[in-house]
């Protein structure tokens, strides 16, 4: 086996094609036991996989993980990438020999991928960066609150949604445990408050993790949230 090298060295770099995803990590076993492979699809967007003893760990992009990345990678993407050392990931969410999660990622995502594909695409310019702490901005000019919501969903945080409905009025929707815990709009909390939010805003937003306790007075899944919340308003 090659003798692992400084975390920081990059020990191999190429070009990639999503076909040739298989091979390169096939590649890389035959003589690496453990690695990092980086992926940079563009400028803005870099998955990261972990192989351990013939165990692909993991697969990341930014907030995104587990075999949605993989099934990314894998979707006629081409871009270059970097071969690193082992370190080890923040979590373990794939942990499958590498040809079983190929082979998973292409068939649980295979309808949906192109869906996953454009939804990654359309919010990822928004991101300002992937390090913590996590944060994130846009417009609803571009991005709708419902999608906004769903995307947020999929990051497993405790997130702060803040949006200007007018520059005299602040609004706030907090969101935990794949759950609307709770939404303000100036004196207004609730489920009103998110009715509302729902119907005029139209300004920027920014999404940023939060830590403290939150008065759960929706406590509701998205899609309920918001049904109940268009009923109501």
């Amino acid at each position: 086996m090659i003798n692992m090298v400084n975390k920081e060295e990059i020990i191999l770099s190429g070009e990639f094609k999503s076909d040739d995803l298989g091979k390169i990590i096939d590649i890389c076993m035959e003589d690496i036991e453990r690695f990092i492979i980086h992926f940079r699809m563009n400028s803005e967007m870099t998955a990261t996989i972990y192989v351990k003893d013939g165990i692909l760990e993991d697969a990341i992009l930014g907030p995104y993980g587990g075999l949605h990345v993989l099934a990314l990678l894998s979707d006629d993407i081409n871009g270059s990438f970097d071969l690193c050392a082992w370190e080890e990931p923040e979590s373990n969410s794939i942990h499958l020999p590498v040809a079983s999660a190929l082979l998973t990622a292409a068939v649980q995502f295979d309808e949906n991928k192109y869906r996953l594909r454009q939804n990654i695409g359309n919010t990822i310019e928004h991101i300002k960066h992937f390090e913590d702490p996590f944060s994130l901005s846009g417009s609803l000019e571009n991005i709708n609150l419902e999608i906004l919501l769903l995307y947020i969903e999929n990051l497993n945080k405790a997130c702060e949604i803040n949006l200007i409905v007018s520059p005299e009025i602040m609004a706030q929707i907090y969101f935990a445990d794949k759950l609307v815990v709770d939404a303000k709009l100036g004196e207004l909390s609730g489920i009103k408050a998110l009715g509302l939010i729902m119907e005029y805003a139209r300004a920027e937003f920014s999404v940023s993790e939060y830590n403290f306790e939150i008065a759960k007075t929706i406590d509701m899944p998205i899609k309920e949230s918001m049904l109940a919340a268009k009923n109501i308003s």
